[in-house]
């Protein structure tokens, strides 16, 4: 979390029990082996990495990148984080699919446009939904 804020900020101290949501073992083993067996089903390829959050919205530039590479990230992004730290701090089970709809701003040549992004995400938008539907038709079976 590099967005220097956190969601649960007040909330938290609301929590009778424990009021410091561990984020260790964010994500549940058991629907990331079942996203993984849809993926490998439908010849879909998924790595697994290090997610790190930024406010934005502005993309990172080659020294902010190579920072947080030093600081263990795989990926970057503007989204996702909070929605994970809400749902851990519910107790809720978590798996996140992120879509690397850009290269980092040390790989990309010329200036970085959201056109790009957007023409990644329509690319892959066949596979994801393929993803998605299995994901879901397997959490049936396992929730």
């Amino acid at each position: 979390n590099m967005m220097g804020t956190n969601p649960l900020i007040g909330i938290s101290v609301l929590k009778s029990k424990n009021q410091f949501t561990s984020m260790q073992k964010a994500y549940d083993a058991e629907l990331i082996q079942l996203s993984e067996k849809i993926a490998k089903q439908k010849k879909i390829v998924l790595k697994k990495g290090v997610y790190l959050g930024t406010p934005g919205p502005s993309y990172e530039t080659p020294a902010e990148i190579n920072a947080f590479r030093k600081l263990g990230a795989d990926t970057v992004g503007m989204s996702t984080l909070f929605e994970v730290i809400a749902a851990r701090f519910l107790n809720m089970r978590v798996l996140t699919l992120n879509i690397i709809a850009n290269a980092a701003a040390d790989h990309h040549k010329g200036v970085m446009q959201h056109e790009e992004v957007l023409a990644a995400i329509k690319k892959a938008q066949s596979k994801i939904i393929s993803l998605l539907d299995g994901v879901l038709r397997g959490i049936t079976k396992i929730a």
